[in-house]
């Protein structure tokens, strides 16, 4: 019996029934006394033609290659063969026909009332069992489709979420870092997992400990255990000097990110949020973990039954503002309901004092443990087995790489010194691991006599203990060396040693040495022999890091100021960084710098390739962390210093550039918290946050946020590009502006103002001179008003927008063409200009007519608000909240009279057929 395939037995079943079905309908009008047997076998014929049907269909659609043909086949052979035997006996042949006494054919019904109960069954158990793959194969299929929703809201999501790079436990940046030993931390490690799995626990695991107790190590194990159980929901490790990894700034986000990848459903409900708020990112805190993290967890994780998810913050005391640490402490401890049910959080910290106070305001929320407290013989049995582990590994390496005459004794380095060592480093694990990467090293030394280096420390005081982990490596740099050459090797470490320990964000060896401006041969033979203590890489696109952050207190913390010969000044550091940036991004900055040629081009379609060779490491660095490293020194600007030069030339190359980065919002909080950033550039603040919409968004066009730099930047000599942009415009997309028909680019005399006010522009323009007031939603920008003592230059003003204009003045007007009116607000002493002036109504073109009134009112007494309509009808009451209030005396006053009053006035000046005369300088 040859078995036919899927498609082929499709066909033949759909086609053997549809002629049953019509030999059932001939049967059922010449055999009346077997009716009632033939409808129910034509019916069970015709079901199983519609679900054969199905599965024809189901064949030619896009998932008929994903249908499981195994069990359809056995089905739909045996229905093949069922059909055809009916076929055969329903067909009418000569044996099955008989001759009436009148001469006409009659047809017999070949089967017996129980004949057809048995084809009935059967074909009602081949119609379920075929429908009931149909209807498993449709269900996968909507599973598909539901995967495929849910991917595309997974991939969307993660799109749209900030990562901090290196954060998680399982990064590459981290992946030399060991977990704990077997058979260490035992007791601990129980702990912490009889906490995660309990449901009656609290849901924050404080581990605090001082440097160099273990902490990551712990907490890196945990994270992996809890990932290859399943219940692993995130992990953050702080790091301060790691760019995202010292900040908060993308902690949310990036724990956001990762539970998506835990639990994909979780994507569902994020990507409402930021649907609803694409800007989320940049929201505060608060906002980020309620929306990122609280309700997602809330409404997705119901079904997930009792088990819940655990989330690993490790080094927390190593994200750079104290008012952060509080804050997260905070945001934990206050969700604990939430928290109880679904999630679970172990935050392992130093016991500093900002998370003392954090976690003193979380009282009832949290269990915790303190490592340096934890009982002596405990530690001292989980540093001999690290001991035993690691120098026994030590010394084969040793002896597989000598000759037998050179090899290191069996039992080495015996157990009085490996006892010593272990009193040594007890409560510090940071030690130990040190020492031992330290004798490992052999670029260094012979093992033994690096030991024996270590072990003349013995006996010195727990305060020392860094000194006893660190000095040992560096002192070998100036064995041999006479004090001269001492005094350049110590001068070369705390410059290049001590630039990578404040580093803002680690650089690879070769981009610090283009940034410190030092011979790549220098900055390799300085890491060479520091392996022990920095993580140097093979490849030179990865940057050199710190194994542990207590070398960096070891190198810069003023307790160590005088007891080593290596200690680091971080001023000193930190000024000679900020010089270096400066430098750099003198030289390498410039306008379209990575060569995009037409300013519309989408910053998402530039490639990372074309960024990371038009922008090296290095230059990437000093945009971002320039700032930074002024701040740290306590540089001030000076006129014509270094940060003058380079704003004055590349103001504007420099926001080019973070944009490419995708950093350009970091701009903002480098102008804001930097006094003197925001002294010097008095528009710049205002002009980013301004046009951050256009710079950071879907649509990120570098060069279009300098059109809107032309007026906003005011005097400030930093736009030097303004030439290049207006050639450029026609390529340019189309701003969203937000302000309105308002907008003009505008010249004038002035070179300061006295005060803003917000403009609105519907219907009216009503003035204000205090803008934390306004808080109506028609303000679409600002008026600025000119100072007393350019009252002179007023009159020289003859073209201006009919529009009120509200961009601040600047020198060098040019002439305007073709404009017949204008706005402009003086102080009361500048009156005399505007005495004789006359008011035109833009809607009355057939005449010029004066305005003698004007209707106002006070909110204060330092500025009358004008409201002017626009017919400037002296009629109707003022729409804006305290008309009421108005002085009764300012009413129906005339315009010169509420100048004189009050020092301020409205004009809209008639056409002038004449050119402006020239303007001050």
């Amino acid at each position: 019996m040859e078995i036919l395939g899927v498609a082929a037995n499709v066909i033949a079943v759909v086609d053997l029934s549809a002629k049953i079905s019509s030999l059932c309908v001939q049967y059922g009008r010449e055999v009346k006394n077997a009716a009632a047997d033939i409808e129910r076998l034509r019916k069970e014929i015709a079901s199983l033609q519609g679900v054969t049907k199905a599965v024809q269909d189901l064949l030619n659609g896009t998932d008929g290659k994903k249908l499981d043909k195994s069990q359809l086949e056995t089905y739909l052979n045996e229905c093949v063969l069922l059909l055809k035997n009916i076929e055969l006996k329903l067909t009418p042949r000569t044996a099955r026909k008989l001759i009436g006494k009148m001469g006409f054919t009659t047809l017999k019904w070949p089967f017996q009332s129980k004949e057809v109960d048995d084809l009935v069954r059967q074909f009602s158990k081949f119609v379920q069992a075929i429908a009931h793959t149909l209807q498993v194969e449709q269900t996968s299929a909507l599973l598909r489709v539901e995967r495929t929703i849910l991917s595309i809201d997974w991939q969307t999501v993660l799109r749209s979420l900030p990562v901090a790079e290196g954060a998680s436990y399982d990064s590459r940046a981290d992946q030399h870092h060991s977990t704990c030993l077997p058979n260490t931390r035992v007791d601990l490690l129980r702990q912490i997992r009889e906490w995660a799995f309990d449901p009656h626990e609290k849901p924050i695991f404080w581990l605090n400990g001082m440097a160099g107790t273990g902490k990551s190590t712990i907490s890196r194990t945990i994270a992996k255990d809890f990932a290859q159980s399943g219940r692993l929901g995130a992990s953050f490790f702080f790091k301060r000097g790691e760019a995202d990894r010292g900040s908060i700034s993308k902690f949310f986000t990036t724990i956001a990110a990762q539970l998506v990848h835990k639990e994909p459903t979780i994507s569902v409900p994020i990507k409402e949020v930021i649907d609803a708020d694409p800007y989320i990112a940049g929201k505060t805190a608060r906002d980020q973990f309620d929306k990122l993290i609280v309700q997602p967890l809330a409404s997705t994780l119901a079904a997930r039954g009792p088990e819940t998810l655990v989330v690993v913050v490790d080094a927390l005391d190593e994200c750079d503002k104290d008012e952060d640490i509080k804050l997260l402490i905070h945001l934990f401890s206050g969700t604990k309901d939430i928290l109880c049910q679904k999630l679970r959080i172990l935050v392992t910290s130093r016991p500093e004092l900002p998370i003392r106070l954090g976690f003193q305001t979380a009282t009832g929320s949290y269990q915790d443990v303190v490592l340096h407290e934890v009982p002596p013989d405990i530690i001292k049995h989980d540093l001999t087995a690290f001991f035993h582990h690691e120098l026994t590994q030590i010394k084969n390496e040793f002896n597989q790489s000598v000759p037998q005459d050179r090899q290191l004794q069996f039992d080495w380095p015996g157990e009085e010194r490996t006892q010593a060592l272990v009193k040594m480093a007890i409560p510090l694990f940071i030690f130990a691991a040190t020492v031992c990467r330290s004798l490992a090293d052999r670029r260094i030394g012979h093992p033994n006599q690096q030991l024996q280096d270590v072990l003349r420390f013995q006996g010195q005081s727990h305060t020392s203990q860094l000194s006893a982990t660190y000095q040992p490596i560096l002192n070998k740099l100036l064995n041999g060396l006479d004090k001269e050459q001492q005094t350049s090797i110590i001068k070369r470490l705390q410059l290049i040693v001590g630039s990578i320990v404040l580093l803002g964000n680690p650089l690879p060896a070769p981009a610090i040495s283009r940034l410190l401006n030092i011979a790549r041969e220098e900055v390799d033979v300085q890491l060479d022999l520091l392996h022990s203590v920095l993580d140097i890489p093979s490849s030179e696109e990865s940057p050199v890091r710190i194994f542990h952050l207590s070398f960096h207190d070891f190198l810069v913390d003023s307790r160590y100021y005088g007891e080593h010969l290596f200690w680091v000044d971080r001023k000193e550091v930190h000024s000679r960084l900020a010089i270096c940036c400066l430098k750099i991004m003198n030289k390498n900055l410039r306008t379209d710098i990575c060569n995009l040629s037409q300013p519309g081009t989408d910053r998402a379609t530039v490639g990372p390739h074309t960024i990371r060779s038009c922008i090296q490491p290095e230059t990437q660095y000093a945009c971002v962390y320039w700032v930074y490293h002024q701040k740290q020194a306590g540089l001030q600007v000076q006129d014509n210093g270094p940060v003058y030069t380079f704003l004055e030339r590349h103001f504007l190359h420099w926001l080019e550039a973070l944009s490419l980065l995708g950093r350009a919002t970091d701009s903002l909080s480098m102008i804001k918290e930097s006094q003197m950033l925001e002294d010097f550039l008095q528009d710049a603040h205002r002009f980013v946050r301004t046009n951050i919409a256009t710079i950071n968004t879907t649509k990120r066009f570098p060069v279009v946020v300098f059109i809107d730099a032309l007026d906003e930047c005011g005097e400030q000599p930093a736009v030097k590009l303004i030439g290049y942009l207006k050639d450029l415009i026609s390529g340019l997309p189309p701003t969203n502006s937000r302000f309105g028909i308002f907008f003009s680019r505008l010249t004038a005399f002035l070179t300061k103002v006295d005060w803003e006010a917000h403009i609105w522009g519907h219907g009216q323009a009503h003035i204000f001179d205090e803008p934390s007031r306004c808080s109506d939603p028609r303000c679409v920008g600002h008026a600025f008003f000119s100072p007393p003592e350019y009252k002179d230059h007023m009159q020289d003003i003859h073209r201006v927008p009919t529009e009120l204009w509200n961009r601040r003045l600047r020198p060098g007007s040019k002439e305007l063409s073709g404009i017949e009116n204008q706005v402009i607000y003086n102080p009361g002493d500048a009156k005399e200009n505007y005495r004789k002036r006359r008011i035109k109504d833009e809607h009355q073109t057939d005449s010029i007519q004066p305005i003698k009134k004007i209707r106002s009112w006070l909110v204060d007494d330092s500025f009358s608000n004008i409201s002017h309509e626009n017919e400037l009808s002296t009629q109707g009451q003022a729409p804006c909240k305290g008309a009421d209030q108005q002085d009764s005396s300012m009413r129906d006053m005339p315009l010169g009279d509420i100048i004189d009053r009050d020092g301020g006035g409205l004009l809209l000046e008639q056409k002038s057929e004449q050119h402006p005369k020239q303007k001050p300088k």
